[in-house]
């Protein structure tokens, strides 16, 4: 987990324009469905990152933007599931928390550097160094040709 129950009940709470009376009045409603919301969060990056060939013990979890998706994605979840809202959001606001989809296509970071899924190969290009005059670049010439070492037009 990127995030802890009590920091996605911050932000959830936060989200509601609830005061620190209000949240504390309503936390054990709250947090309980906070605490699905995370797990089932977390489930989600797992499940979008793995299937994509990120290793669940040596990439996901060293994920740089995991915590950001874990929080956006966990608020969307507390806040549609089991109707804790009830009308309360615009769906045009809920709809900018769910980053599911993004799991598709995301770029994977570890430490600011990409990684490529675990058990690829990433294709290497040698850079060679710029040619000079004496390199040749015209058509195969076999060995008996009389333009060998002449100057070709091109």
């Amino acid at each position: 987990m990127y995030i802890t129950d009590g920091q996605l009940f911050t932000y959830v709470t936060a989200l509601l324009h609830r005061s620190q009376a209000n949240a504390e009045v309503d936390a054990p409603f709250l947090m309980s469905i906070v605490q699905q919301a995370n797990a089932s969060a977390y489930g989600y990056i797992v499940r979008g990152l793995a299937s994509r060939g990120y290793g669940p013990v040596t990439q996901i979890p060293q994920w740089d933007d995991g915590a950001n998706f874990q929080k956006s994605i966990g608020a969307f979840l507390a806040l549609t599931d089991n109707g804790s809202l009830g009308n309360a959001f615009d769906d045009k606001f809920l709809e900018k928390l769910d980053r599911r989809e993004e799991l598709k296509t995301v770029q994977v970071t570890i430490g600011g550097v990409w990684k490529a899924p675990d058990g690829t190969t990433v294709l290497e290009i040698d850079v060679l160094p710029v040619a000079t005059n004496t390199d040749y670049f015209g058509p195969a010439m076999c060995p008996g040709d009389p333009r060998i070492g002449e100057p070709q037009r091109w």
